[in-house]
């Protein structure tokens, strides 16, 4: 895979269903999946488990946090964001149209 500068910067995102707990913690989750992304050459500018009481219809993640990130994705200049769950088509989009970047 090749990347251009600014794909290589990531933005960890590990959504945690608080109503759902699994065997593993939210934590060990994360930290799986940032050793994925440095297998592949990926830099892990900034992480961030997401706790949810339930999940968004259109974004995943609620209002306040969408915009939370949007704030970081500025600061940081990341050019991709990995969301450590599932993720619909129509989620991906209102998501990259807020935050500006791929995920």
């Amino acid at each position: 895979l090749t990347f251009m500068n600014s794909q290589r910067r990531v933005l960890m995102l590990h959504p945690w269903l608080k109503s759902k707990p699994g065997s593993r913690t939210p934590e060990a989750s994360l930290e799986e999946a940032i050793r994925l992304a440095h297998a592949i050459d990926l830099e892990v500018v900034s992480t961030a488990i997401v706790p949810l009481a339930s999940i968004k219809p259109s974004t995943l993640i609620g209002s306040g946090k969408v915009e939370e990130i949007k704030e970081q994705v500025a600061e940081s200049e990341v050019g991709l964001i990995i969301v450590n769950h599932t993720v619909n088509p129509v989620q991906q989009r209102n998501l990259e149209k807020a935050w500006g970047c791929k995920v």
